[in-house]
């Protein structure tokens, strides 16, 4: 009985504890996170449809047995990205994966952590 009672001690003390420490560290510890930088986006509403209606007649399905691939849709899917986004293509660094996969990368001079992956990897 007093083993259980001493455990119960220890473990409501360590909870006690805890609490006491997360709710000052909420209410007394500032954020590290910097502040968001706005930014006014205006979208063509119209060819942003246009552009996703086109993208999704692409049949880019990708198996685990890759003799099941047909390359020419991805080769068709990458085609239609670069004709329709040239800023990313121009802006970004491009890396091909496995042949199909695209990853964009985002240099330092714009952010130090961009990065965009489209497609299966």
């Amino acid at each position: 009985m007093k083993k259980t009672k001493l455990t119960l001690f220890v473990v409501g003390s360590i909870l006690i504890i805890f609490l006491i420490v997360t709710g000052f560290n909420f209410f007394a510890v500032e954020s590290k996170q910097p502040d968001a930088i706005t930014t006014k986006v205006e979208i063509n509403e119209e060819k942003a449809v246009e552009r996703f209606v086109e993208s999704i007649t692409y049949q880019t399905v990708s198996y685990q047995d890759r003799s099941k691939f047909d390359f020419s849709e991805f080769e068709k899917f990458i085609e239609f990205l670069e004709t329709s986004y040239p800023l990313v293509h121009e802006r970004l660094d491009l890396e091909v994966v496995n042949d199909y996969a695209l990853m964009f990368e985002l240099p330092a001079t714009y952010h130090p952590y961009g990065l965009l992956e489209v497609g299966d990897s």
